[in-house]
């Protein structure tokens, strides 16, 4: 009662106490098949509170106490315990995807007969790596399990990974934080564009710092890669646009160039036809000369090579001219 009657009449703001629901947890120390997603419960006493079914994704439960707590089938996804207790808590069924923990957080004797590694199954095999896969954690097991973890920090990225952001990420949070030895441990493919990358670190880095460090340097480099990606592309349409435009000038010009050689052909054998028509008209009078040589064809295919000699009366050379003739039905027929 008089815990309530403080906590009633104190000002909560800035605190974690602003929030009513972490309030009343920390009055009532229930907090069963309750959300807490995101909630601030950093420094919290949470001493044998019952969170089973609670979700507590990306919670800040950094130095909370939560000695044998009910954390049983609680969702602890990306959840923040660094320099956390959970001396003697019960954590079977509990997810622990992601969640950062260091050497400060305190596993000791937790109760677990099996925990998961994934907060959503993997659609092609409805797994969500179960931990043991079958069967049930012996004591001490929970520990051992997590005993690597407690070494490396994980990144969680869950729309795939730049590989040229992290990269450069990886080197500017290795300038940042010289003197702490860091190496890339491995990477693991959850699946749905989720990607882990685990850093190895020792035991006493700071791994919270470490952790957002890196995740805002990536996000940053990120923003300006998308960027340049951007321009590059925004570049490379306009050279696309731009050489289509010349290609169709160019062809343009081409077709003009074709049309006014096709015109002058025409006009060629136009005048052709009418001095060859000219000739026959006329080739019964002394005072023309004509032979014509022709290369192929017939008047019902036409004759493609026509090569004409014209000498005309009092001039010693003749007229010489080669075109083409097309087919003429009239001489065909005849």
């Amino acid at each position: 009662m008089l815990m309530k009657t403080a906590i009633k009449f104190a000002r909560v703001e800035a605190t974690i106490l602003e929030d009513i629901k972490v309030r009343d947890l920390l009055i009532t120390g229930w907090g069963k098949d309750q959300e807490y997603i995101g909630a601030n419960l950093r420094g919290a006493n949470l001493i044998s509170a019952d969170l089973s079914n609670a979700n507590l994704k990306l919670a800040d439960l950094g130095e909370a106490s939560l000695q044998a707590a009910n954390l049983n089938n609680a969702n602890l996804t990306e959840a923040l315990a660094i320099g956390t207790n959970f001396t003697t808590a019960q954590m079977s069924g509990t997810c622990l995807e992601g969640w950062n923990i260091d050497h400060t957080t305190i596993l000791d004797n937790v109760e677990s007969k099996y925990i998961y590694l994934l907060e959503e199954a993997k659609p092609e095999t409805d797994d969500r790596e179960r931990r043991p896969s079958s069967g049930y954690f012996q004591e001490g097991d929970f520990t051992k399990l997590f005993q690597e973890v407690l070494n490396t920090v994980d990144l969680i990225f869950r729309n795939g990974v730049d590989a040229k952001a992290f990269m450069s990420s990886f080197q500017q949070v290795q300038v940042e934080n010289e003197g702490i030895p860091m190496k890339i441990q491995g990477m693991e493919n959850k699946g749905d564009g989720v990607v882990v990358i685990r850093i190895d670190v020792p035991p006493e880095t700071k791994k919270e710092k470490i952790h957002q460090d890196f995740m805002e340097i990536y996000e940053q480099n990120v923003r300006v890669l998308e960027e340049k990606y951007q321009k590059e592309l925004q570049e490379t349409k306009r050279y696309i646009s731009q050489n289509i435009q010349d290609n169709q000038k160019q062809h343009q010009m081409e077709l003009a160039e074709i049309k006014k050689q096709d015109a002058r052909l025409e006009e060629q054998n136009k005048h052709m036809i009418s001095l060859v028509n000219e000739i026959f008209q006329k080739s019964t009078s002394a005072n023309y000369l004509v032979t014509l040589n022709f290369e192929g064809g017939s008047f019902a295919t036409g004759f493609p090579v026509i090569r004409a000699n014209i000498w005309l009366e009092n001039h010693p050379f003749p007229i010489s001219f080669s075109s083409n003739l097309p087919p003429n039905s009239d001489f065909y027929n005849v």
